[in-house]
């Protein structure tokens, strides 16, 4: 029997008058697809995603940080499998960029 995979998006937005710092905490084991970050403008800033691990700061681990230079647009695509494990969440930040709002989904899939 062929399991279908069901792929879940949490969404948020905010204005980038402050930093972005968005925790997706779904209490339950799941794999990270990819994060899209849309932005209202071109923006010079650094996007981090970070695993808060469940384990302690000890086990936090930047799965990614990426200086972007005049982007509307970014995506992060783990190269292998980046499954968390319940209790772990997905930290997605931006610094802040005044008269910027940024538009942010992540896609997952629950295990």
């Amino acid at each position: 029997m062929i399991q279908k995979r069901i792929i879940e998006v949490a969404t948020t937005s905010q204005s980038l008058a402050t930093a972005l710092a968005y925790s997706l905490d779904i209490s339950r084991p799941f794999k990270l697809c990819s994060v899209e970050y849309h932005f209202s403008g071109a923006i010079t800033k650094t996007a981090t995603i970070t695993r808060d691990a469940n384990a302690g700061t000890n086990y936090d681990t930047v799965l990614s940080t990426t200086a972007l230079s005049a982007a509307t647009d970014h995506v992060f695509r783990p190269t292998g499998e980046c499954v968390f494990v319940k209790g772990d969440k997905l930290l997605v930040a931006c610094e802040a960029s005044a008269g910027i709002t940024v538009y942010c989904s992540i896609y997952y899939e629950e295990l």
